[in-house]
């Protein structure tokens, strides 16, 4: 399904449309709809759940296009979706999850929550606190022992086991 809707897929403004309905966005975070995710999204989706999104498609181009519908009948229409076929509506939502997450408004409104948000984390990491050598633990942990003197348990009839390469008794 591409994203032309003479071949059945969803026309940029059905997308926002549909993804503005999922996630609204609010004061901080914007509307999915406005952040252009829509070839993401189903590009991400015509490679990982074929199936689903036709299926996603199809329960949501039934009547007029998202796009003209109010937005009160279009999250009725993704509520009847999530409660008739829930595991497509999960596959679906979490790729739109994922492309809303991943762009740089998202990224600056949960900066600006306060939480300190890092699209590149390496070669730094996040910064962590300060290790005290107090904080280590002590005493000796773990063991070594060699290969050469690992000796196999006897495992008493009954409980054995069908792991691969066991012998069978």
């Amino acid at each position: 399904m591409s994203g032309n809707p003479d071949e059945g897929g969803l026309s940029p403004e059905d997308r926002a449309a549909i993804f503005s309905a999922l996630l609204p966005g609010d004061d901080l975070f914007p509307p999915a709809g406005d952040l252009n995710i829509g070839d993401t999204v189903e590009g991400r989706l015509e490679a990982t759940a074929p199936a689903a999104y036709a299926r996603f498609l199809g329960a949501l181009t039934t009547e007029k296009p998202p796009a003209l519908l109010s937005t009160s009948r279009l999250v009725s229409k993704l509520k009847d979706l999530e409660a008739d076929a829930p595991e497509d509506f999960a596959k679906v939502l979490s790729v739109i999850y994922l492309c809303y997450y991943e762009t740089d408004p998202v990224h600056a409104a949960i900066n600006a929550m306060g939480k300190r948000y890092n699209t590149h984390p390496q070669p730094d990491g996040y910064p962590l606190p300060v290790f005290a050598p107090s904080d280590a633990p002590s005493g000796k942990l773990g063991w070594y022992l060699p290969t050469d003197q690992v000796r196999r348990i006897p495992i008493p009839p009954g409980l054995e086991t069908n792991a691969p390469g066991a012998e069978e008794t």
